[in-house]
């Protein structure tokens, strides 16, 4: 009986592509780690924008603004707002603050809300809650209805 003899070498191995051509793999990791950052900015611009976006006092900005006959006749309604706000909300239990700038839009126009809140017991108060308009540089007072300042 006769078997055939096994090879003192084994067959030479098939390198994968990426063993082949190495210079690859530095610009395969950078691109991994650009796709991960930028995923992870999205994530957390899309936390903050929710966040935002679904809180009382930017919700309540916002339709106090659209039922003002000033901000009507200037930047008419609906009032769309900007993807991300500017500022800081911060609540701990019943308390907490809110200080706002809300960039919105109108069939007539684009303004600015600017908020100052805070929340004692459960319930938000404004301090400061003012529109002003892209193409005017007047004010006008969410809280106290018909007025209008003008700021340099």
């Amino acid at each position: 009986m006769s078997s055939t003899p096994h090879p003192l070498l084994p067959p030479p191995a098939k390198h994968r592509w990426l063993d082949r051509d190495a210079g690859w793999k530095i610009a395969l990791v950078f691109l991994t780690c650009a796709g991960l950052f930028v995923a992870f900015a999205a994530l957390l611009f899309g936390i903050v924008s929710y966040t935002f976006h679904h809180s009382y006092v930017f919700n309540e900005a916002i339709a106090r603004a659209e039922r003002n006959a000033q901000v009507v006749d200037r930047i008419g309604t609906p009032l769309k707002p900007g993807w991300l706000p500017g500022g800081k909300i911060s609540v701990s239990g019943s308390s907490g603050r809110a200080h706002m700038e809300i960039p919105v839009t109108g069939p007539r126009g684009r303004a600015t809300i600017n908020l100052d809140a805070h929340k004692v017991e459960g319930t938000w108060q404004f301090e400061t809650l003012e529109i002003e308009s892209e193409n005017e540089s007047r004010w006008i007072n969410l809280l106290d209805p018909g007025t209008t300042q003008t700021r340099p």
